[in-house]
Formats: C-alpha cells, sequence, structure tokens
C-alpha cells in the first residue's frame, strides 16, 4: 500500500468512526420524581434517540413508543396491597413527552404493572394528564386492582446525560477532510484514464 493510498485509508476511517460516534450520542436520558397527594414517592428515567432534535424544539409532543429503555418507581404507597412497586419499559412505552415554549420537557408516566399468578393483582398509573389546562406538569392516577390509592404529580424533566457539545461539528470535519481526499485524488488522476 502506498502512502497515498495510507493516507486515504486512514481519512476513509476517521470520517467512519465520526459519523458512528454522532450516531451513539443522540441517546439523551431524561430523569423525573413524582409526589403524591397521599404519600407516594416516584422517579423515573427514560432514555430517547434525539437524533432529530425534537426534544429541546417547543411544542414537540408524542403520545409514546419513542424509548430505548426506562424504568419507573413507586414507594411509600398507602392502603392495601404493595407498598412499592417498578414498572419496566414494556409496562410504561405509553408514556407521552411534551416539550413546552421554553424548551423544558415532561414526561407524564402512564402505564400498568401485573404481579402475575396467583392473584394476577396489579398496579395502573393513568392515564396521565396535565395538572391545569395551561400547564405541561403532569398528574397520574395510580390504582391496585381497580380501587384508587394516590394523584401522583411529576416534576419538569431532567436531563441527565445528552449527546456531547460539538459532536455534529466532528462529523462535518469528517466529512470534508474525506472529501478533500477525494478531490486530491481526482485531480492526481492519470490524464486519460
Amino acid at each position: 500500500m502506498t502512502i497515498p493510498q495510507k493516507l486515504k485509508f486512514t481519512t476513509v476511517v476517521l470520517a467512519i468512526c465520526l459519523i458512528s460516534r454522532v450516531a451513539s450520542a443522540a441517546l439523551v436520558q431524561l430523569q423525573i420524581t413524582g409526589s403524591g397527594a397521599n404519600g407516594t414517592v416516584g422517579s423515573a428515567s427514560f432514555t430517547v434517540d434525539d437524533s432529530d432534535g425534537n426534544i429541546y424544539t417547543p411544542g414537540y409532543y408524542t403520545p409514546g413508543d419513542i424509548y430505548y429503555s426506562g424504568t419507573l418507581t413507586l414507594s411509600n404507597i398507602p392502603g392495601g396491597g404493595p407498598t412499592s412497586v417498578t414498572f419496566s419499559l414494556s409496562d410504561m412505552n405509553s408514556t407521552p413527552l411534551m416539550v413546552d415554549s421554553n424548551s423544558v420537557q415532561y414526561l407524564g408516566p402512564s402505564g400498568g404493572h401485573s404481579f402475575g399468578p396467583p392473584n394476577e393483582d396489579h398496579y395502573d398509573l393513568g392515564p396521565s394528564q396535565p395538572f391545569y389546562p395551561s400547564s405541561f406538569v403532569f398528574q397520574t392516577t395510580l390504582a391496585y386492582d381497580g380501587s384508587g390509592k394516590d394523584l401522583i404529580t411529576w416534576s419538569p424533566a431532567t436531563i441527565v446525560s445528552a449527546p456531547e457539545p460539538g459532536s455534529a461539528a466532528l462529523t462535518a470535519t469528517g466529512v470534508v477532510i474525506a472529501a478533500g481526499s477525494f478531490r486530491r485524488r481526482v485531480r492526481n488522476a492519470p490524464q486519460g484514464a
């Protein structure tokens, strides 16, 4: 392999690495906490792929089904039944996400969790709805086997991890380097070939 071929190969590998780095950097982790009127305490974490930048766009809304991972735990649940429960992503995938005019994200946990046989007891959370008409703060009703337990108010989301700043610039740099390498190759190509 000649030096120009090695340089071209190295440039292509660098560009591919930079592009793949940006693709993986689009995952954003959001966390929320909840407080129930009757004492229930909640915390949740959801990860979304935000390669389009939608979760920063004012007015953005999705009814769910965009999460790569997620979990929600409720504890200190009053009344009969288990005093804590953990919902998996498959239990909570219908959780809506909304963005207000200040680009603040809000999640409205919604779903159900079954404790399985023998009694098939289950917790239901939802449907989520804004606290009052002009608010994006969600409230969710918690029920156990159809009986209401608590009304939980959820905090705005906190972004825990996001793509590294400048990731897109790195991709652009890699593309420019690759294009320059290709252009040199075309210029130096033998005439009539």
